[in-house]
């Protein structure tokens, strides 16, 4: 066990993900550049960097992630962007190498490995995902080959004792999640990160069954990492999963990462209200810098509809419009000269852009999330008790009635398969059931795109 201890918190844990742009926009400017552009319109312009409470933030959350993948070749990464205070995940850039955005002759174990340990706090071996197949990978064998590799080199030539580092299992069913495990599980380490599954429940809980199943959580807490939530539905399901291991008293802490917060803005999506029955989420517009309109001749598919995109002018706006910020978050409020805020065009090519609302607007969206998270958390530790089939008139089941109420009945049958299958994580049908009762889907913004998606 390293020193530095496995979180040990009765909820799971949401660690904001930096994209490559705002990891950019921290490492090559100081909060006085970050003020004198991206927050001119703003009344305080207190600090964007909210990893580091030194910084006057608008806000806190001590937890993020950057990727190795992506960073690798800058130096001093953690002290560059401030964020020496702050609990630092890094990826390993398994994705990046999977994905091809990455040159393997440059970027390999040693590389990662050593810039994991000078930057991060939390990090997992250098695995090769099973999304490559097919791009930069022959077939499972090959990814499953060079992350035992990684997972040797790790093992060998790691130097921190104060750094939690985590294995991988990849896998696209049980049956390859599971020959994963037996290939690498001799390889100690505190945790697992699990890959490839973009938050789908019946993927996460078909991993945790193999980890269940083979006793990784008997000894001693281990952190379980889910890479890359692209759901915020995903994400209230994941919460779920916690309290229901934690009631099985499987020592797990379940952490996972999304850059949806600051990637959509750049599609112009702004959180709006929390959404909660049928398919949980964020509801949100879309804030773009072009708008679409129908047209046969059009150059844009939508649905088999074709369409083609006009400059938005937003030149008609009232100096005293805002957008509904039903939480009158720490960054809405400040926003003082909205009109110049969504008025700002390029002085050589007249075009409107997009880039202060796409990063303003980002820590918007982070603290909507951050604050709905809690409420969703809140909610979840209804009772003691299990979620059971119950019908309108069984009023002795009213906890029960209430959650189905709030949630919708396919939510409410979603968390009920959940909380079953962890409570019974031996019984041979789960996997099977698993499939038939999730239809995940990636949550999109707004109809419009932005100029970013119509090239």
């Amino acid at each position: 066990m390293s020193i530095l201890e496995v979180p040990n918190e009765e909820n799971a844990i949401m660690i904001p993900a930096y994209s490559d742009g705002l990891t950019k926009l921290f490492y090559n400017n100081t909060d006085k550049d970050i003020v004198g552009y991206e927050l001119e319109d703003f009344g305080e312009k207190k600090s964007l960097r909210i990893f580091n409470p030194d910084a006057n933030p608008y806000f806190e959350n001590p937890w993020m992630l950057i990727s190795a993948g992506i960073c690798y070749d800058k130096k001093d990464t953690r002290k560059k962007i401030g964020a020496e205070k702050a609990k630092v995940f890094i990826d390993s850039g398994g994705f990046q190498l999977a994905m091809g955005t990455v040159n393997p002759k440059k970027f390999d174990d040693k590389v990662a490995l050593e810039w994991s340990e000078q930057n991060g706090d939390i990090f997992p071996i250098l695995d090769r995902p099973v999304r490559g197949i097919g791009k930069t990978f022959k077939n499972y064998e090959e990814c499953l080959t060079k992350t035992i590799g990684s997972a040797r080199y790790y093992t060998e030539n790691r130097t921190r004792d104060d750094a939690v580092v985590l294995n991988v299992l990849q896998g696209g069913t049980f049956e390859e999640m599971e020959k994963w495990y037996q290939s690498v599980k001799d390889f100690k380490f505190e945790g697992w990160g699990i890959g490839g599954t973009a938050g789908s429940p019946q993927k996460v809980l078909t991993a945790l069954l193999v980890l269940i199943n083979n006793r990784e959580f008997e000894n001693e807490r281990k952190l379980v990492h889910i890479f890359g939530v692209t759901s915020s539905s995903a994400m209230v399901f994941l919460r779920w999963m916690q309290v229901c291991l934690n009631k099985q008293k499987i020592n797990v802490q379940l952490t996972y990462d999304s850059t949806y917060w600051n990637r959509t803005t750049v599609f112009g999506g702004y959180f709006m209200t929390p959404r909660w029955k049928g398919d949980p989420g964020m509801q949100q517009i879309s804030v773009t810098n072009r708008q679409l309109v129908p047209d046969k001749n059009g150059d844009i598919e939508i649905d088999g509809e074709m369409y083609r995109g006009i400059p938005q002018d937003y030149t008609n706006m009232s100096k005293e419009f805002k957008l509904p910020c039903v939480l009158d978050c720490p960054v809405c409020s400040d926003l003082k000269d909205t009109y110049k805020f969504y008025n700002n065009y390029n002085e050589k090519t007249g075009s409107l852009q997009m880039h202060k609302f796409n990063i303003a607007m980002a820590f918007h969206n982070l603290y909507m999330q951050m604050v709905w998270d809690e409420q969703v958390n809140k909610f979840f530790h209804f009772q003691n008790g299990k979620l059971e089939d119950v019908g309108a008139l069984q009023c002795e089941k009213g906890v029960q009635n209430l959650v189905r109420e709030v949630v919708g009945e396919k939510v409410y049958a979603q968390l009920k398969e959940i909380e079953d299958t962890i409570n019974n994580p031996k019984k041979s049908s789960n996997v099977a059931k698993l499939y038939h009762g999730f239809k995940h889907k990636v949550d999109k913004t707004s109809k419009a795109p932005s100029l970013m998606e119509i090239g």
